[in-house]
Order: C-alpha cells, then structure tokens, then sequence
C-alpha cells in the first residue's frame, strides 16, 4: 500500500513547532514554556503530535489518550492519521540525523539516532495499526 494515498489532500497548514517534544518543554512552576522554535513553520495541525508520538515512543492507546486531549471528539481515522503521520515523522527525524552524523560540527551519535528512528518506523509499517490506519485512510469519511 502506498502511505501518499492515505493523506487527505484538504489539510489546512497551521503555525507549528516542527519539533515538539519533552525537552523543548520548560515547567517554571507556573507556566509551561516551549522553546527552540529554529525549525517553526505552516505545516499540517497534527504534526507535532506525531512528533511527540514518536520521540516518547508513545502506544497506540496513549496516542488515542492524546488526541483527546487535543480535539473535541477524536475519531478512528484521527487516530489513523496520526499513526500513519508519526511514521513518517520518523522517516523525516532519521534522514535529518543522517544529514547531521555528515555536517554537523556537534558531537552526537546521530548514526545510532538514524539508526533507531528508521527501527521505529519499520516496526510501525509492520505493526496491524498501518494496514488498518491505511484502510481507513483509504476509505470514504
């Protein structure tokens, strides 16, 4: 099954982080900050769930947990879409760990990051949720 057929076409791009996850997170006790917005841009709404799905290796059920407590009334193809969404959010943070492990002057060991975030993804595409989320997907709403 080809993921492309599986995104709706009508998104509308909203302002988002693009990398959303618990260390861009600051508590000061009153408030809750999110910093380090170098890579904010339009970009489709569920996004930085999906980032947040995929750095905190959140489950299926804790993925519903979520969109609930982001839209109204969450329905399985919202749930589809973010699935299918964190899978590519993987693809997108390995190939960027990839690009880094050659360019950047940080020492980090972004080979073994690559590494984990393409496991991520195949372990996802070979979970019974991807052939599901893309049926689903694939359907009329």
């Amino acid at each position: 099954e080809d993921i492309r057929l599986s995104i709706p076409q009508f998104q509308k791009l909203v302002p988002c982080h693009l990398d959303l996850f618990n260390r861009n997170f600051l508590d000061d006790g009153n408030k809750i900050w999110i910093i380090d917005w170098e890579y904010s841009a339009m970009a489709d709404p569920l996004y930085d769930l999906a980032t947040w799905v995929s750095t905190d290796y959140l489950s299926i059920a804790e993925m519903q947990e979520l969109l609930e407590l982001y839209l109204d009334s969450p329905t399985p193809r919202d749930l589809a879409y973010l699935y299918l969404m964190s899978i590519l959010v993987d693809i997108r943070w390995g190939l960027w760990s990839l690009i880094q492990a050659e360019v950047s002057k940080i020492k980090a060991n972004y080979l073994d990051y690559a590494d984990d975030l393409f496991y991520q993804a195949l372990q996802k595409a070979n979970h019974p949720q991807y052939k599901q989320s893309l049926l689903l997907m694939q359907s009329k709403p």
